[in-house]
């Protein structure tokens, strides 16, 4: 909480750049998807807007040490988590 206080700003533009890049999972959402595979979704999306080539269960299949994510913000992952909770609650 104290993050999104100390930079709005980072978290307003995130949930302008997330809006648009999760809009089909917030979509199923609405239409009665699970939200956990949501979320599980909505992350998967935001590691492959970074590296298109992403596999997110091949990657979180190997052992830690060995595991090649892409960096991404995490009010990002914030962001998303708050998106689909809305679109859950609605």
């Amino acid at each position: 909480m104290r993050d999104k206080q100390l930079r709005p700003d980072a978290y307003a533009q995130a949930e302008e750049e997330l809006k648009i890049l999760l809009a089909d999972v917030i979509t199923e959402v609405k239409n009665g998807m699970d939200i956990d595979t949501a979320i599980k979704a909505a992350y998967e999306k935001i590691y492959q807007s970074i590296n298109p080539s992403f596999n997110y269960d091949e990657q979180f299949s190997f052992d830690t040490c060995y595991r090649d994510i892409p960096v991404v913000r995490m009010e990002m992952f914030t962001v998303a988590r708050k998106l689909i909770n809305n679109a859950f609650n609605k």
